[in-house]
């Protein structure tokens, strides 16, 4: 058995990180009823006051104990109220490592306040316990605990495939996004894709996709005409409409892509534009777009292709944008050029269909092609 970890306390700025105490059992039974809470944690349902009062008198100080671990209240300096628990899972001594777990309280929600604890746990993992490494992993379609790892300068590094248990009862097997933290990372960690509200040219508007697309989005993907042009696809489309509303976030802060709605100048669904970071490390993204069949012949996506890529090249900071278009795809063909992409060739047999591979038409768009 590992030797036992020391029982601490943890100051920043605006936290305390300590030990669990019998006060704290009202507010963690409450934080762990959440719904919210309860989607992501394997927690008892209902969280009664006896699992509250069993976790921060014993259940929460064994880990410590054991030397695998250490789980923190995370109280406010300000109010001294509990807004958050944190714990060290998986304290490997041997290769050195640990991952970082959390669930903040929904009255403290919105403050910074888990980037703040996740980076006051690093450090303690890093300067304390020696470790070289630390992990946060979430499911991919939890956002908030995405930006959480992002806010906090975590490095995005893949999906672990199955790497995890969910559900009520942890009786399914789930995917697990990565991200990690080392001593000598920066911070803040340089993002590629910035934060955006939404985007507008005082006809129609961009903005991140969002739950109320949901039904926008199936009928986009359900249209004979996207089927046609998307490419050989087995996914079936409830499956693809679901991952582009769950992993929004994760795409747009790990820097994969920024996805996008356009909402029509009467208010309603009207497609989808998506920035890929294809290679950002030099500068050069890629354009992706469908139109809801409803909105076809009126314009928009002329008009959303140079909105998404004046942002691209302005706030993203790319250099070059590039697309691919069907060489049979002729309304496409005209959208590209009339948002000002410039045909540079054709890529032979790059696109896979369901009874063969097709050539695709290669554009590229630079600052200057917009002015």
């Amino acid at each position: 058995m590992a030797d036992p970890l020391p029982e601490v306390v943890l100051d920043s700025d605006r936290l305390t990180l300590r030990p669990y105490r019998l006060q704290d059992a009202p507010d963690v039974q409450l934080a762990c009823s959440d719904p919210r809470t309860q989607r992501w944690i394997p927690l008892p349902d209902p969280y009664t006051a006896d699992v509250a009062t069993s976790w921060v008198t014993d259940e929460s100080h064994r880990l410590r104990r054991t030397g695998t671990g250490s789980i923190f209240a995370v109280e406010s300096r300000e109010t001294g109220r509990l807004v958050a628990g944190f714990g060290l899972h998986r304290v490997d001594d041997r290769d050195r490592t640990a991952e970082i777990g959390y669930w903040v309280a929904p009255w403290a929600r919105g403050q910074g306040i888990g980037a703040e604890a996740t980076r006051r746990l690093a450090r303690y993992a890093f300067d304390d316990l020696g470790l070289g490494r630390v992990d946060v992993l979430v499911e991919p379609a939890n956002a908030a605990s995405h930006r959480v790892a992002a806010k906090a300068g975590c490095t995005y590094e893949g999906v672990r495939v199955a790497a995890g248990v969910g559900g009520p009862a942890r009786e399914r097997r789930v995917d697990l996004a990565a991200w990690r933290l080392l001593p000598g990372d920066p911070f803040p960690t340089p993002r590629r894709f910035p934060d955006v509200t939404a985007l507008s040219d005082g006809v129609l508007t961009l903005r991140p996709v969002q739950e109320a697309d949901r039904e926008g989005v199936t009928v986009e993907m359900s249209d004979p005409e996207h089927e046609r042009w998307v490419g050989s696809s087995a996914t079936p489309v409830a499956e693809r409409v679901r991952i582009r509303m769950e992993h929004g976030v994760l795409r747009w802060l790990s820097g994969q892509a920024a996805c996008l709605t356009v909402v029509s100048p009467e208010g309603g669904y009207a497609g989808s534009v998506d920035v890929y970071g294809t290679h950002l490390d030099w500068g050069v993204g890629m354009l992706g777009w469908a139109l809801h069949p409803a909105a076809r012949g009126r314009g928009l996506m002329r008009r959303s292709l140079r909105l998404a890529a004046d942002w691209a090249f302005d706030q993203a900071g790319l250099a070059r944008l590039e697309a691919g278009v069907a060489v049979e795809n002729v309304r496409s063909q005209r959208t590209a050029e009339a948002a000002g992409f410039h045909r540079e060739g054709v890529a032979r047999g790059l696109q896979p269909t369901s009874d063969g591979r097709r050539d695709m038409i290669t554009y590229a768009l630079l600052p200057g092609d917009l002015s």
